[in-house]
């Protein structure tokens, strides 16, 4: 925790011999920075995400020891045929407008 900015470096290494495609979400989606929340990793790579906590200031929700711990979930799919591979070009390009806008 630097500054009071209390964040992880999460490390996804790409083990297997194709492409694969990544989407890691929250269980708090509105507590917590996730960037970048989903994207693509080459075989043999190591792609890094950082997750960030909100302040309550920024719209995070104070953590409260009642209800359950915030939990993180890593989706993961092989990019192996040509149309996986027209998919995830057709959502990198939409990301890529949405950032334009």
């Amino acid at each position: 925790s630097v500054g009071g900015v209390v964040g992880a470096r999460l490390y996804l290494t790409n083990a297997s011999a194709s492409q694969v495609a990544y989407k890691v979400k929250s269980t708090a989606p509105k507590s917590y920075v996730i960037k970048p929340s989903s994207g693509s990793i080459s075989k043999g790579e190591v792609a890094e995400v950082q997750i960030v906590r909100k302040s309550a200031e920024e719209g995070g929700e104070a953590p409260s020891s009642s209800k359950r711990p915030d939990r993180f979930l890593v989706q993961a799919a092989v990019v192996d045929t040509e149309e996986k591979k027209l998919l995830l070009h057709a959502a990198h390009r939409g990301k890529a407008a949405g950032a334009g806008k």
